[in-house]
């Protein structure tokens, strides 16, 4: 086990029938590598780039047991990586040695250049380990990049990365560039898990065998997954050039021109509509009216879960009345007040990430809902709010999902 953000190693073991963790390594320091990428080959184990003091790095770590110390692997370029687990599109091939990303993020407050700050790179990119060199594959598809919020990653598996969107499974092989869902029946024994009943899994592969363990329960389900359980799409994880776009658009048209129809059609059921609405309404007075509307926002489109509704209205409340949300009032609205400290962290930083992340896909913006800042009596803290800006976005997110 690595402690995140350090180089801190930990292997299990049992002590007078008890579990207990012994430290490996001798790191002195750590604070580098928040959210890095860890992983194993045979015997030998990864850190593949993380964040910390104030930027991402693409710095390609491992073990050495003899010296109890990690070690640099130079690369033929450094891409910056940092890695959140739930959102992410990465598929580690360990028989091939090839570590593919769907997409990375990086983040960078060093700078005040429009560099800086948060970025997704939507570039679908390979290390081969045994050439130690980063390849660029292409660029994200339509359809995964329009479905990132939705998106939730599980685990590598030998059939490729498996995600979840929209509650059915799938499999993004990118050796192949070929995304491949379940047939209805294994969706179907899948959805029937004992397991799935509950919302914190750790997930697994041995092989072809997915096992899923529901830890608040302790209860542990399997289930079998072979290439003769996938259903192939009509869908990439990446284009490489214009001719991959050409043939995607090309496939679309006849979708499209069947659409217009039907679009057409619905906007006139529309018209008549509110133009029947407005001769009922046009002789009744209107109190507080003005001559403008607000346009129509896309909050309505997007599900928050209670804990992130819970911590957008302590945050916005807080923003209205001049005050900052500490990281102490966040950690009790998030449930994680008496855990562990990473285990804090952790929440925090996922349910903080997943708001922004909604929020953005809704407003097709790049400002975040819920920003931080340096704690004035405490430069290591950090403290929590909603700029002016957006606070009437933040109300109109609770309406909608109240």
């Amino acid at each position: 086990m690595v402690l995140n953000g350090s180089g801190r190693l930990y292997k299990a073991g049992t002590e007078n029938g008890r579990v207990v963790f012994k430290r490996l390594d001798s790191t002195v320091y750590y604070g580098s590598n928040f959210g890095s990428y860890i992983f194993s080959h045979k015997d030998t184990i990864f850190s593949l780039g993380g964040y910390g003091f104030w930027k991402t790095n693409g710095l390609l770590r491992y073990y050495v047991p003899s010296r109890k110390e990690w070690e640099i692997i130079r690369l033929n370029r450094e891409i910056p990586v940092f890695t959140e687990n739930v959102y992410d599109l990465i598929w580690y091939d360990e028989p091939e040695q090839k570590l593919y990303f769907g997409f990375t993020r990086e983040e960078n407050n060093v700078t005040k250049d429009n560099e800086s700050g948060s970025k997704l790179h939507m570039e679908t990119i390979v290390l081969d380990l045994l050439k130690k060199d980063w390849i660029t594959q292409g660029n994200l598809s339509p359809f995964l990049k329009d479905n990132l919020i939705g998106i939730r990653n599980i685990i590598s598996s030998p059939l490729g990365q498996m995600i979840t969107l929209r509650g059915k499974a799938l499999f993004l092989n990118y050796q192949t560039n070929q995304i491949f869902s379940l047939t209805d029946d294994k969706q179907r024994k899948l959805e029937q898990l004992s397991s799935n009943t509950g919302a914190t899994h750790t997930a697994y592969f041995i092989d072809s065998t997915l096992y899923l363990w529901l830890t608040e329960m302790n209860i542990v389900d399997s289930m079998k997954i072979i290439p003769q359980d996938l259903v192939l799409m009509n869908e990439k994880i990446f284009l490489r050039g214009k001719n991959d776009q050409a043939a995607i658009e090309k496939q679309s048209f006849s979708f499209k021109t069947a659409s217009y129809g039907f679009f057409a059609a619905t906007i006139l059921l529309w018209a008549i509509y509110f133009l029947l609405k407005t001769r009922r309404t046009h002789s009744q007075p209107v109190m507080g009216s003005d001559n403008g509307a607000d346009e129509p926002n896309g909050h309505f489109m997007i599900a928050y879960t209670a804990s992130e509704l819970d911590l957008i209205r302590t945050v916005l409340n807080n923003s209205i009345n001049g005050m900052y949300t500490s990281i102490e009032d966040t950690n009790k609205i998030l449930g994680v007040k008496n855990r562990d400290v990473d285990i804090q962290k952790k929440a925090r930083h996922d349910t903080i990430s997943a708001i922004n992340k909604k929020y953005a896909f809704a407003t097709k913006s790049e400002k975040d809902l819920i920003e931080k800042k340096r704690a004035a009596f405490d430069r290591r803290s950090f403290e929590y709010f909603i700029g002016s800006d957006r606070l009437k976005d933040a109300a109109e997110i609770i309406d909608s999902n109240t």
